[in-house]
């Protein structure tokens, strides 16, 4: 049985990876910010992306 330090560790690790690829998203967003049907492909698994999190005790509170 995983402890409560492997759960936060694994937490973390998670949150970890996903702040990296929110970095590597902007650099895209960045890049290519002039089509716009990029912009829009991605900015909707975003706002689902978002809406997710927003559902998640305690990680909900800090997306507000």
């Amino acid at each position: 049985m995983a402890s409560q330090n492997d759960d936060v560790l694994r937490l973390y690790d998670a949150i970890t990876e996903l702040n990296n690829k929110v970095d590597r998203l902007t650099e895209l967003v960045n890049e290519h910010h002039s089509d716009i049907g990029l912009i829009a492909q991605i900015l909707e698994p975003m706002a689902q992306i978002a809406a997710r999190i927003k559902k998640i005790p305690l990680l909900g509170n800090i997306f507000k």
